[in-house]
């Protein structure tokens, strides 16, 4: 087995080395889009992502159904690096911080939860005898 499948965070540490270079780097070059509030869409987007890939890594070494025991800590990872963002950006004088934001990093953790709940539904039901 190579070493890369033995460490079981990769798709995690990929999605929030991407999240840590987006919030750190200027937007000035961004396109303006017409779309009212279009960066809250883009957190939420970034967050569920993170909370999906925090999901599928560990669900592929512990193999469980999804419970609270197995969505919690990942959430909760997902929301404190949320803010822990929030405060970096706090402190660049390019970026700013805001509490919207970090509502909008919650609310993409608990849309990447919804998400991972039902590609795990089907994934499982097709599976089934395997569980």
């Amino acid at each position: 087995m190579s070493r890369i499948k033995e460490f079981p965070y990769k798709l995690t540490i990929i999605a929030a080395a991407v999240i840590l270079f987006l919030s750190v780097t200027t937007g000035s070059g961004l396109p303006k889009v017409g779309i009212p509030h279009a960066d809250k869409y883009v957190h939420m987007l970034m967050y569920a992502a993170f909370m999906v890939s925090l999901l599928l890594d560990k669900s592929s070494f512990c193999r469980e159904r999804l419970t609270f025991k197995l969505w919690y800590v990942p959430a909760l990872v997902s929301i404190f690096y949320g803010g822990l963002m929030e405060l970096i950006q706090a402190g660049i004088s390019w970026r700013t911080s805001s509490w919207s934001d970090f509502a909008a990093n919650i609310v993409g953790t608990f849309c990447g939860l919804f998400v991972y709940w039902i590609i795990d539904s089907i994934y499982k039901t097709k599976h089934r005898d395997e569980y």
